[in-house]
């Protein structure tokens, strides 16, 4: 569903070039208290749009997959900055 972005319902916009990753709102949350209180709680948000521009797209999009499959491609370049991502949306698994 992920990969052919079937009934996607959010889209997180990473780093500068703001590259778009469509996702779905329920594995988010089920995975990260931050999205789940950024999708159910009292100030939820109700833009289709989520822009990430601290995180870069290829290091979301790897983050995101985590999230989807439990299972991550760390390499030398990437594994700090993946690292940040599961701090900053409470992933404590990754």
């Amino acid at each position: 569903m992920l990969e052919k972005h079937i009934i996607c319902d959010v889209t997180l916009s990473a780093g500068n070039g703001n590259q778009p990753i469509q996702c779905h709102k329920c594995i988010l949350a089920s995975r990260s208290p931050v999205f789940e209180a950024m999708f159910c709680g009292p100030l939820a948000e109700s833009k289709q749009v989520i822009e990430i521009p601290d995180i870069e797209e290829s290091v979301l999009s790897c983050f995101v997959r985590y999230m989807y499959s439990g299972m991550v491609d760390l390499t030398n370049d990437t594994v700090m900055h993946i690292l940040y991502a599961a701090k900053k949306y409470d992933v404590s698994d990754l």
